[in-house]
C-alpha cells in the first residue's frame, strides 16, 4: 500500500509511459446536434496529486475537457447543475463518499456514467459497485493507459445502450404507424364488402367500373348491353344462348 506522500511519485511514474508514444484519444461517443463537441469529464477526489494526474492526462489531449471537485458533495452539486458525459469518483472522501454520491445520483434519475477510484479493490467491493450501477473501477495507483482503457470501455458502452434505445423507439413508432394502415385497410374492406352485398349479381356486371352508391341507375339501363357482352366473352360456344333482348329483337322482325 502506497503511503499519502509517496502518491505523487507514483503518479509522476506512470505519466512516462504515456508520453513514450501517440495514442488516439477521439472520443468514440457520436456527436449528434446539440450535443458538447467535447466529452465532459467530471473527476472527484479529495487528493489533489490524482485530481493534477487526471487533468493532465486527459485535458492535454483532443476531445477531452476535464472538471474537477475537492470532495463528494461538490462532486454531485456540479454533476446535478451541469451533467457530465462521464464522472471518476475516489472511493472514499470526506462529505460524501463515492458510493454515496451513485445513491444520489440514481435517485435524482442522473443518467450518468461513473468509474470509481478504490485503493483496496476486491471482488466483493466489485460485486457492490457493479450492483449500484458503476460501469468500471480502477485500483490505485493506477497509469494514464489504464485510465484511458477504463473511460473509452465506459463511454463505449454508453454509445452502445443509446443506439439501442433509439432503435427501439424507431421500432415502436414504425409498429405504430403499421397497425394504423392496418385498421384502415381492414375498415375499408369491411365497408366494400358490406356495399357490394347489397347488389345482385346482374347489377354488378352491369355496373362495372361506373358503379356509384346511389345504384348507378344510369349504368343499370345498358343491362341488356352488357349481358350481351358477357354472353360472347364467357360462354362456351356449344352452350351459348343469345340474351332474352336479342331473342326478342329476332321475333319482333
Amino acid at each position: 500500500m502506497k503511503t499519502p506522500n509517496e502518491i505523487p511519485r507514483v503518479l509522476s511514474e506512470a505519466w512516462k509511459p504515456w508520453d513514450a508514444g501517440p495514442r488516439s484519444t477521439t472520443p468514440r461517443v457520436p456527436q449528434e446536434s446539440g450535443m458538447k463537441s467535447d466529452v465532459h469529464i467530471l473527476i472527484v477526489d479529495d487528493s489533489q496529486a490524482i485530481r493534477d494526474f487526471v487533468i493532465q492526462a486527459l485535458g492535454s489531449q483532443e476531445g477531452f475537457t476535464v472538471l474537477e471537485a475537492r470532495d463528494g458533495a461538490e462532486g454531485l452539486e456540479m454533476a446535478l447543475a451541469d451533467p457530465p458525459d462521464l464522472m471518476l469518483l475516489d472511493y472514499e472522501m470526506p462529505r460524501l463518499s463515492g458510493l454515496q454520491v451513485v445513491e444520489a445520483l440514481r435517485e435524482r434519475q442522473a443518467d450518468i456514467p461513473v468509474i470509481l477510484i478504490t485503493s483496496h479493490g476486491s471482488e466483493a467491493i466489485a460485486v457492490e459497485l457493479f450492483r449500484k450501477g458503476v460501469k468500471d473501477y480502477m485500483n490505485k495507483p493506477f497509469t494514464a493507459e489504464e485510465m484511458m482503457d477504463a473511460i473509452e470501455r465506459a463511454l463505449t458502452e454508453v454509445r452502445l445502450r443509446r443506439e439501442k434505445e433509439a432503435l427501439t423507439q424507431r421500432l415502436t413508432a414504425s409498429n405504430r404507424q403499421l397497425q394504423r394502415r392496418v385498421q384502415e385497410m381492414d375498415i375499408l374492406y369491411r365497408v366494400g364488402k358490406s356495399v357490394t352485398s347489397l347488389l345482385s349479381r346482374e347489377q354488378l356486371v352491369a355496373c362495372g367500373p361506373k358503379f356509384t352508391a346511389s345504384g348507378c341507375p344510369a349504368s343499370c339501363k345498358k343491362l341488356p348491353a352488357a349481358a350481351s357482352r358477357n354472353w360472347r366473352t364467357t360462354r362456351p360456344a356449344k352452350e351459348r344462348l343469345p340474351p332474352p333482348a336479342l331473342c326478342s329483337r329476332r321475333r319482333s322482325k
